[in-house]
């Protein structure tokens, strides 16, 4: 069988063939969508690379360090930025909405992590042990728990399947729409979760492992991860960057 292998090489980005197998350096973590489109931080840059190699940049430089990329609607992609505390949108061209938020002037915490849904941004504010909901219509806080995190070092905030996730290297703790904990699950030594259709897949100790929020308690070992390597799921695909070099690779159902 001929193997058929495409160059296109620009700025520092090198496509090795037609299986997405892509080089490209300085990329300090990086985010997929359900359309096959890739979001890498890339020093002071957004780059979106989508299923047809189409290269596109956005220069965040003058909001700081990148914190987070949502990319779960792509038509509305968002960056968190945690040091200058902006939230900005950008469309899938990457355009910027007229939708940036600061988050200074609507409540007085220190957020460390974000979520969205819909037309909420769920913000957690570690160091004042906080969980907040900003409905976007309203311009407003709606919703405030702390009683529950009290104590407790979350570093991160995930919302999937009407769940809240609140994750640190210990446990899972899962609440439900009216921020109540439904259930969680121990895990030492956890780095960073992922979601995909019904399926919940925790990265620990260089291990991937999947689950189900209905039995958090059955843990499936999946996948042997490199050191230092950064991952993300979707559509079934495990997208794998590594020594500068990104590959995917399909999971089992």
């Amino acid at each position: 069988m001929k193997n058929f292998f495409l160059l296109f090489l620009f700025s520092n980005i090198l496509f090795l063939n037609a299986q997405k197998n892509i080089l490209i350096e300085n990329v300090s973590f990086f985010k997929t969508d359900p359309f096959a489109n890739l979001y890498f931080c890339n020093n002071n840059k957004l780059i979106k690379i989508d299923s047809q190699y189409n290269k596109l940049e956005y220069d965040f430089s003058e909001f700081g360090k990148l914190k987070k990329i949502i990319s779960k609607n792509p038509m509305r992609i968002t960056l968190f930025f945690e040091e200058t505390q902006k939230i900005i949108f950008l469309d899938k061209n990457l355009n910027k909405l007229n939708l940036n938020l600061d988050l200074q002037e609507i409540q007085n915490n220190i957020i460390s992590d974000i979520d969205t849904h819909s037309n909420l941004i769920y913000l957690l504010a570690e160091k004042n042990q906080k969980i907040c909901v900003y409905n976007f219509k309203k311009n407003k806080i709606i919703e405030c728990i702390v009683d529950f995190i009290r104590k407790k070092d979350y570093l991160k905030l995930f919302l999937f399947k009407q769940k809240v996730l609140l994750v640190n290297n210990s446990e899972i703790s899962i609440l439900n729409n009216n921020l109540i904990e439904d259930s969680k699950i121990k895990l030492k030594g956890c780095n960073d979760v992922f979601f995909d259709k019904d399926l919940l897949y925790i990265k620990k100790n260089n291990k991937l492992y999947k689950t189900k929020l209905t039995n958090l308690s059955k843990l499936q070992f999946i996948y042997s991860l490199k050191e230092n390597e950064l991952i993300d799921i979707n559509e079934n695909v495990l997208y794998k960057y590594h020594n500068n070099y990104l590959s995917e690779e399909m999971l089992s159902k």
